[in-house]
């Protein structure tokens, strides 16, 4: 199986603008639904060939993210490049509204394209090095925004919006954005299932940087309680709007996986 990988020092060098950032508008006043969809918009409203490394305490991981958006709806390959014993790994992600999304892999050692379940994720070290969660876009209209207390996070206060699902497929009961006045980013997210918290990210400011006309985290920690374990999930390269074509985004795609190079 031929495989292209992404020269990762070269398009670092080539393809990673960071400019300084520039206030957003104040976030007093702002309608709470409309905070919250322009920061989910601003990381995730576009297509994108993303380069990532992840660490959790001695494992690491290096990997590349395709995104095609459409219509407030993604489709999301992952083409694992480290570690060695899952570096043939290769996953496909459809972002589904109304119902639980679909994930797919292509595993050397099973020979074919296999749909994962819940217990897959559970079972696999690996996904503790992929937070998937940290792909899988939140679409206009699939949570209902309330607005909580300002709080204070990473020395900024934030304005704290809260969203609740409006269908079960998203796996979670409600969330907690902690909105910069600054960046219009997301410091603190908090997702909960009942009252226990199953997903902390957060982003410190310094760790934001300006892409083309957007901010983006370059650095997140992500916990998942009750593991204290900390998740770091580092982009290293990012490519905005690229061609990409329908072919690339299919189950049949994952076992003859050309991932286009940047």
């Amino acid at each position: 199986m031929q495989r292209h990988h992404i020269p990762f020092v070269a398009a670092l060098l080539v393809f990673n603008l960071v400019l300084p950032i520039a206030p957003v508008r104040a976030l007093e006043g702002s309608d709470p639904s409309a905070l919250a969809e322009a920061y989910f918009e601003q990381l995730y409203g576009f297509n994108a060939l993303e380069a990532y490394e992840s660490f959790r305490g001695p494992a690491h991981a290096v990997f590349a993210v395709a995104r095609r958006w459409t219509r407030g709806s993604a489709k999301i390959l992952i083409d694992v490049q480290a570690p060695n014993s899952f570096s043939k790994w290769a996953l496909l992600m459809f972002h589904n509204r109304e119902r639980s999304d679909d994930l797919f892999a292509y595993v050397p050692a099973w020979r074919r394209v296999h749909r994962l379940s819940a217990i897959d994720l559970e079972l696999q070290v690996l996904f503790q090095l992929l937070p998937l969660g940290e792909f899988r876009p939140i679409a206009p209209g699939e949570l209902e925004y309330t607005q909580l207390p300002d709080a204070e996070v990473e020395g900024e206060v934030c304005q704290v919006v809260e969203g609740r699902p409006r269908h079960r497929g998203l796996g979670f009961d409600r969330m907690e954005l902690a909105i910069s006045p600054k960046s219009g980013l997301a410091l603190r997210t908090l997702v909960f299932k009942g009252a226990n918290v199953i997903r902390r990210i957060m982003v410190a400011p310094e760790d934001i940087q300006r892409y083309g006309d957007r901010l983006l985290p370059v650095r997140r920690r992500i916990t998942s309680p009750p593991d204290e374990g900390v998740t770091e999930l580092v982009l290293r390269n990012l490519m905005l709007d690229p061609l990409l074509p329908n072919s690339l985004f299919t189950p049949h795609s994952l076992r003859k996986l050309r991932f286009p190079g940047f």
